[in-house]
């Protein structure tokens, strides 16, 4: 099961002056709004010293991005997230969807904004996905590789070369690609030291503080060689985004705008917490607001999500509907990937379009058998994917992700060409396990497939 950190909120201490890193200048607004942080802009860092991987074509090939069917009639969700509820009493607010043959065929939501308020939650809400942003990150590192801006195979050394000297061994070694599957050997620890507390407390741009934090991490002895162990870490995928960072010259937010979301249609991603930068009543709140395990209403606000710093492996907040289409270029993507070997079981939705041609799927074949395979035998996390067989179902990927006040998990099924997203907004034990069962429930009831006895 995915590993989350847990937020922190420690004394002040000011980033050591070493944290400075080398980065082109970014070339224009980020899209979305980053919560608790300076937008990216154009003002002019240091130029870079090195090129990171194959120098980048100068016009990468266009894709064809998949389009989610909103437009399809949709069912809605709302009565069964109300019985989840009733169910589970501790959860304030709910949100699921389901995709099938490319449409958007169901969503509801149930509940409300926050446990201390009677105002609803809206299909038009955002909710903080968490560790989801894995899946994310790793689709903009294969966009990347594709366009021949870096290889999968890039290593830290070969990306920072200024920090070899004081790399620990097996550090330099490390490939984005272990970033990226948990494999590279490195703890998702990332408190030693007061490190942790450096980075909720770092105010400038987050990139400093990615380099702050690989600068201080590479230091330490690594807890695997590269490529031999499974060990889940949020500092990963946090290194991992400032390698694209450095390979590009343009801060991660704006990366993934351009290249990932804007393709997909995703107008309004939010980096951390949505509501942050919005005045706030307890009595009827603006935007949803996450809780505590026990159940205590937390406000939106810089403090309620992780450090910006770690945003590659954890903070975007997007609108069921936009999550749904990342999902769907996944989905479609695999299909293409991994032809089924026999059509499915499965009725066909009643609300879906019957197929006429291929669908397009954003990325090429051999990169997405990179994304959903994982690399070391034995093991089943991918590229911020987890691979599990179910019974009925096949081949499934999901991911879950929490900050410790919301909780969100998708899964898809190619097999059956069908994917069910869900999220609250607590993280509660009993809100987590209402949600995992849930995420499956809806899949087997869209197919009308039984989970075994």
């Amino acid at each position: 099961m995915p590993v989350r950190v847990l937020p922190a909120r420690l004394a002040a201490l000011a980033l050591a002056a070493s944290c400075i890193a080398t980065l082109a200048p970014a070339t224009g607004p980020a899209m979305g709004r980053a919560i608790g942080q300076s937008q990216p802009t154009d003002a002019t860092p240091p130029a870079p010293t090195v090129q990171v991987g194959t120098a980048p074509v100068a016009a990468p090939a266009p894709r064809s991005w998949p389009t989610l069917n909103t437009a399809a009639p949709r069912r809605d969700l709302a009565p069964r997230l109300a019985k989840v509820l009733t169910d589970t009493p501790e959860i304030p607010g709910i949100g699921a969807a389901i995709i099938r043959d490319g449409a958007l065929v169901a969503l509801g939501v149930a509940g409300t904004r926050s446990k201390d308020s009677t105002t609803p939650v809206l299909p038009t809400d955002h909710w903080h996905l968490g560790s989801c942003t894995k899946a994310f990150t790793a689709t903009l590192a294969a966009i990347l590789v594709e366009d021949g801006v870096i290889t999968f195979d890039t290593t830290l050394a070969q990306s920072f070369p200024e920090l070899v000297p004081g790399m620990s061994p097996h550090w330099p070694d490390i490939t984005l690609a272990q970033l990226f599957s948990n494999s590279a050997g490195i703890t998702g620890d990332m408190r030693a030291g007061g490190l942790w507390s450096r980075l909720w407390n770092h105010a400038g741009p987050e990139y400093l503080a990615r380099w702050h934090a690989l600068e201080t991490m590479a230091a330490r002895a690594s807890d695997a060689p590269p490529g031999t162990k499974h060990i889940y870490s949020n500092a990963g995928f946090t290194f991992a985004g400032l390698m694209l960072e450095r390979a590009t010259g343009r801060p991660y937010d704006s990366l993934i705008a351009k290249h990932l979301f804007a393709p997909l249609g995703i107008t309004d991603p939010v980096w951390g917490v949505a509501g942050a930068d919005t005045a706030q009543d307890a009595k009827t709140p603006a935007t949803i607001w996450g809780h505590t395990r026990a159940g205590k209403p937390f406000m939106p606000a810089r403090n309620a999500d992780n450090p910006p710093a770690i945003s590659p492996a954890g903070r975007v907040s997007l609108t069921l509907e936009d999550w749904a289409r990342f999902v769907n270029l996944h989905l479609i993507g695999h299909r293409a990937a991994f032809p089924p070997a026999a059509p499915t079981t499965a009725a066909p939705s009643a609300t879906a379009p019957p197929a006429t041609a291929p669908p397009a799927t954003g990325l090429l074949p051999q990169t997405v058998r990179t994304l959903h395979t994982p690399p070391i035998a034995g093991t089943d996390y991918a590229f911020g994917w987890v691979v599990q067989p179910l019974p009925g179902l096949g081949t499934t990927l999901w991911h879950n992700g929490s900050n410790t006040t919301w909780y969100a998990f998708m899964r898809f099924a190619p097999e059956h060409n069908a994917a069910t997203i869900v999220a609250v907004n607590i993280a509660s034990p009993g809100a987590t396990k209402a949600v995992s069962q849930l995420v499956e429930e809806l899949l087997r009831t869209e197919l009308n497939i039984a989970k075994p006895d």
